[in-house]
Formats: structure tokens, C-alpha cells, sequence
């Protein structure tokens, strides 16, 4: 099959335009060429209508000859082909978005997703991808697209759409892990230690090619945009790109959240890149893909991109259980997991997870987050029933090598037939339960076979984020214990001195009071309350007192009677028991590392 040719020219990088052509080799049934712009991008599941984009188009003939085109619906290009040999489509794109998941060109670099700038022929998607790129000489371009001449060649279009690309001055470093090379390209400054960032990347690359029985590429790329605000990441077959605030490598937990980022992206190399839901393999480009296993895509791979930092001994044991107390404290703090399922939550991730609102505490659950506690749950489940023969380690290694080929995509109910075989029927009930139902995780049960005990406590503060004992516990013997602040169970945000309401928790005294999301707080009991002062105000109450808290309400000044309640137990935190079974002693050295 003749090969479809990609031109990418940095055309006017102050108006952020990139010029891109795409020539198509025909036949043309009937004289006429389709070729439409993907509408989402893998990993990203939300319909971002990149053809949007799009700020001029033309086409033309091999000869060089004009061709009519007209848009046939929001992504499709019809071109009147006639008897031409091939089509070029020229089209200016517009791109000045800093994500992971879109495109941008200024006068420091370039760096574009493939499905946000290259249109696709469906008779041509199988057809060998040939790019070539007109850059500043000085600038250096960053991908893993195998290089072929002055271009790169990709084996087809989803390969061409899965390989980003970085071209500027951005800085290179290399090292090699599991016997692989590695790459890591930096734009923009930032706070890191070089030395240290690649000695770290290199060993939670080592951590997972050992979980994962070796590497499934033969060289990968980390693309790190660093940037004043903002954080995510992207994966790719063989590459990441990571976004992260510049000064975000210091002090030391901060760069713990830059390792997990760069973990979780690099282990979806297996999971979900190549062990992937059959409702993605191949990938549909014109609408949502829809699968009820995002719990253990994302879920999963959050959970070992956990447990990779620690088994490659960046964090400590004791800041391990305190990542999983943070977890679940999260996770008991979300009204929506009593209402939505795990399951639900995946299916639905195109119309929810990707479109957050003042109500979506209340309404639904992360499949991140959750997904990744089940993942939990079930590890230390599987381990005992096996004495510490198996684990969710072994899951992922027989999944990946029954669904991690082309083809070869994971039904909606791999992971149960699986877990039945290493741990019997009893385990694909169990994730039955926490997936399909929005039954609560048995924490103490399930963390009581690594000898571990799970506990909960009132938050010390709105910002007490949970993982530990809290202050109360480390109150000396004789010192009063200072009473729980009474909960108005909202959340709010400060900013250009005004304190807005950003979400109202189901069944709380503020929902009961009618306080609504977006009201902006200005007093409590008739005194001026700016972020901080609403607060303690408070504090001086205790549960069952009434307060009168005054909002703006479209500029209304509206006061409105709250009965305070009890603060609800729903800080978390994990510690060791003082005797451990020999038994658990194996399952938490195992399981930790």
C-alpha cells in the first residue's frame, strides 16, 4: 500500500498556526476523497472536536491543480477528486493549548498530538505514514517515530497519532533502564536535579520492567512541559508527555507527586496502551469508545504507580501507608460512591469524569481513585487466600499476555475470569461487589491479612488531608484535647478576596440551610468573614448551634440559619500492628517492597 505523506511546517508560530498537508494516494471511488479530523484523542476520553482547529483548508491535485472541497459534517472533508492519482489537503491549525492532550506552537517550541493536526482517510488507515517536519535549524526535534531520511515513517496511522512530538531547544537527557534507552526532554526551567531525575526515572523503570516480566518497546521518550501552573500526563505506546509546575521538584513531597505522575504514565505502556477493553482495540476516531473497565485501565495503573515508587524505594514503608490513608480519606469524603458504581463511572467518563461540576462530589465517583483502592482490596485478598502464592501482580502479567496484543482486546469480564482462576470464585465476587455495586471497601478486613489496621478519626482541620494519627494523637498526657471543629459540609475557594462556595455535600447543614454553589460567604453571625476567619468563627460552635452565615446570591445579600452537625469520621490513616502473624509479615514485605 502506496504510504499517505504528513508535512508539518511551523508556519506562523507567534499566530500559533502550523501548516500541515496531507497527500493520500488514490484510487478514488466515484471520483471523490473523504478524510476527516479524529474527534477525541486516546486516553483523553472526552469529544474535543479537534477539527475545530482548523482555520483554512484547501486541496489539490498531483499536478498542483486546485480541487473543490466542502465540510461534509463538523470533521469530514469531501474533495471532488475526479481522476487525480492523489490529494493534498493543506490546512492552517490553530494550536496555543499547554495540555498533554492537544497542541501548541509559540516562538520558544512546538508540540502537537498527532490526532490533533492529521486528518485521516478510513481506506488509508492501514497505509504506512511517511513525516517530515520544516523546523529552525537550531531547533531539535524529540519522538520515538522511527526516523527514515529527512522524515520519520510510521507503521500506520494509529502509530502515526500515538508518537507526540517536541521540537525546540528543550534540553536532553538520557539514561538506560531494563537494558532499554530512555530519553527525557525538558521545556522550560525548573527547580529538578538532573542527576537525581534520571536516577530516580531509571528506577521505577527497573521496578516495573520486573513486575512486568521486561519492556514492550525498544526505546522510550519522556516529553516534560514545565510550566507556571497546571499538571497531567498522557500516555503513548512508547512515550509520555508530562505537564508540571517548574517549581514543583522541591521540597521533597512535591517531587514524590512529579515520580507518581511519571510512574503512572510509563506503566499505562502496558496497561492500556497494549493490554486494552475490546471496545478500543482498534480505536474509533469519530466518537466515544465505550468500555466499563476504565477502574482497572486508570484504577489500576494509579494503584501501581503507587506501589512502583515505593518497591523502586523512593518513599518510605511509612509514607506508603500514608499515600493509602490519604487515598482512602479521599475517597470516604466523596457522597458519590454511595450513588454511583465503579463500573458506571467508567462508562460514563465521557460525559462526567472529563466535565466536573459544583455537583459531582455528589453524584459520582473517580474511577482513578476508587479503581485503584479496589485494586488494593484485592491485592491483599488474593495474597492471603494464596498464602502470599499470588497477587495482583500476577493478574496484570496473565492479562497482559492473554489481551496485551493487537486483537487480542480484554473483554468486559477478563479480569473476573482471571481472578477466579488464581484465587477462586469468591475473588470475582469480590470485585463484582466493589465494581458493579457501590458497596463500601472492607478496608480493616482486607489490610488486616498484611497486618495492618485501618483507622479513622474527625479531620483536624479543612485541610487535614488524612494518612496519619492527626494532632490528637500526639496530645501530651494532661494537655486538654481541643474540641473537633462542627461540620457546614461545603468546600470553597479564595480568590481576588472574595470566598465562593464551590461545591455543597449531599445531606449536609449547609444543603439543609440552602446554601447553593456559587454563593459567595461574607459574614457569620452578622461579622465580616474573609477565607480564613469563616473558618474559625466556626470553631468557636459546637454541634446542634445554629449560625447565621450570610452570602452574595447574584448580588443579593441573602442570610441564611445553619444548625451545625458533628463532624463525620471520615479521616483515614494505616498503621502497623504491634504483633503481626508471621504470615502477614510476609504479605506486607512482599506487597511493600
Amino acid at each position: 500500500m502506496d504510504p499517505v505523506r504528513y508535512h508539518v511546517a511551523l508556519a506562523d508560530p507567534h499566530a500559533h498556526l502550523f501548516r500541515v498537508s496531507a497527500t493520500f494516494p488514490g484510487p478514488f471511488p466515484g471520483g471523490v476523497m473523504e478524510a476527516f479530523f479524529p474527534t477525541w484523542t486516546p486516553g483523553s476520553y472526552l469529544q474535543r472536536e479537534f477539527a475545530r482547529n482548523v482555520v483554512a483548508a484547501s486541496a489539490k491535485d498531483e499536478k498542483g491543480a486546485a480541487l473543490a472541497l466542502a465540510k461534509k459534517d463538523k470533521a469530514t472533508w469531501r474533495v471532488e477528486a475526479g481522476r487525480a492519482a492523489a490529494v493534498t489537503l493543506e490546512l492552517d491549525v490553530y494550536a496555543n493549548d499547554l495540555t498533554v492532550r492537544t497542541s501548541h506552537l509559540d516562538g520558544t517550541h512546538a508540540y502537537f498530538n498527532g490526532a490533533n493536526l492529521f486528518p485521516l482517510r478510513t481506506e488509508t488507515r492501514d497505509a504506512p505514514c511517511l513525516l517530515t517536519i520544516d523546523a529552525p535549524a537550531a531547533w531539535k526535534i524529540a519522538t520515538t517515530l522511527p526516523r527514515e531520511g529527512k522524515g520519520f515513517r510510521a507503521s500506520d496511522y494509529d502509530h502515526l497519532a500515538d508518537c507526540p512530538v517536541e521540537i525546540g531547544t528543550h534540553r536532553t537527557l538520557s539514561f538506560t533502564a531494563a537494558g532499554v534507552p530512555h530519553e527525557i526532554a525538558l521545556w522550560g526551567d525548573g527547580n529538578f536535579d538532573e542527576k537525581a531525575l534520571v536516577a530516580d526515572l531509571a528506577k521505577i523503570v527497573e521496578a516495573q520492567a520486573k513486575l512486568m516480566g521486561g519492556l514492550p518497546f525498544q526505546r522510550y521518550l519522556f516529553i516534560v512541559h514545565l510550566t507556571d501552573k497546571g499538571r497531567g500526563g498522557l500516555e503513548h505506546r512508547d512515550s509520555t508527555t508530562l505537564l508540571y509546575p517548574r517549581f514543583g521538584f522541591r521540597p521533597r513531597k512535591e517531587y514524590e507527586e512529579f515520580l507518581r505522575l511519571a510512574s503512572h504514565e510509563y506503566f499505562h505502556a502496558w496497561n492500556v496502551k497494549r493490554l486494552k477493553p475490546k471496545a478500543f482495540d482498534p480505536y474509533d476516531y469519530t466518537r466515544e469508545n465505550y468500555t466499563s473497565l476504565l477502574w482497572a485501565m486508570e484504577g489500576f495503573t494509579e494503584y501501581y504507580e503507587v506501589m512502583s515508587v515505593a518497591r523502586a524505594g523512593l518513599i518510605s514503608r511509612e509514607r506508603l501507608l500514608a499515600i493509602w490513608g490519604e487515598e482512602i480519606t479521599a475517597l470516604l469524603r466523596t457522597p458519590g460512591r454511595k450513588v454511583q458504581s465503579l463500573a458506571e463511572s467508567s462508562f460514563d467518563s465521557w460525559i462526567k469524569y472529563y466535565r466536573q461540576d459544583e455537583n459531582s462530589p455528589n453524584s459520582g465517583v473517580s474511577y482513578y481513585r476508587k479503581g485503584a483502592l479496589v485494586a488494593l482490596a484485592l491485592d491483599m485478598e488474593l495474597r492471603a487466600r494464596t498464602k502470599n502464592a499470588k497477587s495482583l501482580d500476577d493478574l496484570m502479567r496473565v492479562m497482559f499476555e492473554r489481551h496485551g496484543k493487537p486483537g487480542q482486546g480484554a473483554p468486559e469480564d477478563a479480569y473476573a475470569k482471571v481472578l477466579a482462576e488464581l484465587g477462586g470464585a469468591e475473588m470475582a465476587a469480590l470485585l463484582a461487589r466493589y465494581v458493579e455495586t457501590t458497596a463500601e471497601i472492607d478496608f480493616a478486613t482486607h489490610l488486616a491479612h498484611a497486618g495492618l489496621s485501618f483507622r479513622t478519626r474527625v479531620a483536624d482541620a479543612h485541610d487535614d488531608k488524612g494518612g496519619s494519627a492527626g494532632k490528637r494523637a500526639k496530645k501530651k498526657e494532661g494537655e486538654p484535647e481541643e474540641p473537633a471543629a462542627p461540620w457546614l459540609g461545603l468546600d470553597a475557594r479564595a480568590a481576588g478576596g472574595r470566598t465562593q462556595v464551590t461545591h455543597v455535600f449531599r445531606d449536609s447543614p449547609a444543603e439543609k440551610a440552602g446554601i447553593y454553589a456559587g454563593d459567595e460567604i461574607v459574614a457569620v453571625d452578622g461579622w465580616r468573614a474573609d477565607e480564613k476567619a469563616w473558618r474559625t468563627r466556626l470553631t468557636e460552635h459546637a454541634p446542634g448551634d445554629v449560625v447565621e452565615v450570610t452570602v452574595f446570591r447574584r448580588d443579593r445579600l441573602i442570610p441564611l440559619r445553619v444548625t451545625l452537625a458533628a463532624p463525620p469520621a471520615d479521616t483515614a490513616w494505616i498503621e502497623t500492628k504491634a504483633d503481626p502473624s508471621p504470615a502477614a509479615k510476609a504479605i506486607l514485605a512482599s506487597w511493600a517492597g
